[in-house]
């Protein structure tokens, strides 16, 4: 059985309506596409604003995780600005009086370990004048050794170097040297920070 659809022209001139006979399948099937159609189209529709809404949301965490990155970069040069004049004081004047007091127990450890694999025969520590007063007490004291140790006097070593030589083998300790290396890398770093900060202005 036909069934009427009214159909509407919109052209120009008198306004008409006219009607059109469709079969009650047909009329269904066009309900169908209209409805296929109106779904699809919204489903159109509402994964391109979802899209827009992950691309909004992705620009927004980049840029605030360029803006922590930022900020935890500020807040390090900060810290480690204000700790420049102590780590100075620390590698210019602490350090080194720490390496003077450890300069024995090393020497001692070291004697230790090479006396452990000898018989017999002496151990020799070659120092700077400075520091045979100081090693030729620690090694009387240790009991540790046991058997000989002579302390040798040497000019060309500085206040924290020694060389421990035994008939098995040789141990040099170079304390200064390690200090110095300490200080230099910190006096470098600070330097290439000034140099950038310069830069950025």
């Amino acid at each position: 059985m036909a069934t009427p659809v009214n159909l509407e022209f919109f052209e120009e001139g008198d306004a008409e309506t006219r009607t059109m006979f469709l079969s009650a399948d047909r009329l269904i099937d066009l309900r169908k596409q209209s409805f296929e159609r109106g779904h699809a189209e919204g489903f159109l529709a509402a994964t391109s604003k979802t899209k827009a809404i992950e691309a909004e949301v992705a620009e927004h965490l980049i840029a605030s995780i360029r803006d922590i990155s930022f900020t935890h970069i500020e807040a390090r040069r900060a810290v480690l600005n204000s700790l420049e004049p102590l780590l100075i004081r620390l590698v210019e004047i602490v350090m080194p009086v720490l390496s003077k007091n450890a300069l024995a127990d090393m020497v001692i450890t070291q004697a230790t370990a090479l006396a452990e694999f000898m018989t017999d025969g002496t151990i020799t520590v070659t120092c700077a004048p400075v520091a045979v007063p100081i090693l030729t007490t620690a090694l009387a004291e240790a009991d540790k050794l046991s058997i000989n140790a002579a302390v040798v006097s040497d000019p060309t070593c500085t206040p924290g170097e020694v060389r421990i030589t035994s008939p098995e083998g040789e141990r040099h300790i170079d304390l200064d040297q390690a200090v110095n290396g300490i200080r230099d890398s910190v006096m470098a770093y600070y330097q290439l920070m000034s140099e950038e900060i310069n830069h950025a202005r």
